[in-house]
């Protein structure tokens, strides 16, 4: 009987907390009310319910890293999104707007890895050889069954230069080093080149 009293008092006490913390999360959100009531995907869409309301969040949504980059366009442009600190709640994961497409993953070296691979010239030759330039559809995750990018490995060392040279090139991107970032892209369409078999004569074929 004592023992049945503990686990319902635990209980009562796991609810009576979710409630203390779902009233703070009310009050943090309250802050922000005016912004959210504008958010185009709540005005058009959820009219009516509560004005905190997420739209077109899941599990993936937060997962630490993300491969991103624009849907529309006529070249992929891909970044890697890690955690940032936030004001508020301390370190968060970033969340693209819909426009943008992403892979999520939990591994910031194998982010790296897709990422390169998918800014490679071997990756956007392909990817403009069956989608429409500039269309709504261009570049949607899709279009990996036609890259079939092979299962990162940390302890190949092509996968490992992969990923290297990704965080590289984000690095050089943010300072600005543009002619460093042409040497470093050039070493990653050699690298990729080699992950998929393809001799330097049809390397340069693609640059062409």
């Amino acid at each position: 009987m004592a023992f049945q009293c503990r686990i319902v008092v635990n209980a009562i006490c796991r609810i009576l907390g979710l409630l203390s913390l779902a009233a703070i999360l009310r009050r943090c959100l309250a802050k922000f009310k005016k912004v959210l009531l504008k958010r185009s995907a709540y005005t058009l869409l959820r009219k009516g319910h509560p004005f905190y309301i997420m739209v077109d969040i899941h599990k993936h949504s937060f997962a630490p890293f993300k491969v991103a980059w624009k849907r529309m366009g006529s070249k992929i442009e891909a970044a890697v999104l890690s955690p940032i600190g936030d004001l508020y709640i301390g370190k968060k994961p970033l969340i693209p707007q819909e426009t943008i497409s992403f892979i999520p993953n939990k591994n910031e070296a194998e982010a790296h890895y897709v990422c390169a691979i998918l800014n490679s010239i071997e990756a956007n030759t392909l990817v403009r050889s069956f989608s429409q330039l500039g269309g709504k559809s261009f570049a949607t995750p899709s279009i990996l069954k036609e890259i079939k990018i092979p299962k990162f490995n940390p302890k190949d060392k092509l996968h490992k230069s992969l990923a290297a040279l990704s965080k590289k090139a984000h690095k050089l991107k943010k300072r600005g080093k543009e002619a460093q970032l042409q040497k470093v892209e050039n070493e990653i369409d050699e690298c990729v080149a080699e992950l998929y078999g393809l001799s330097r004569k049809e390397l340069k074929r693609l640059r062409k």
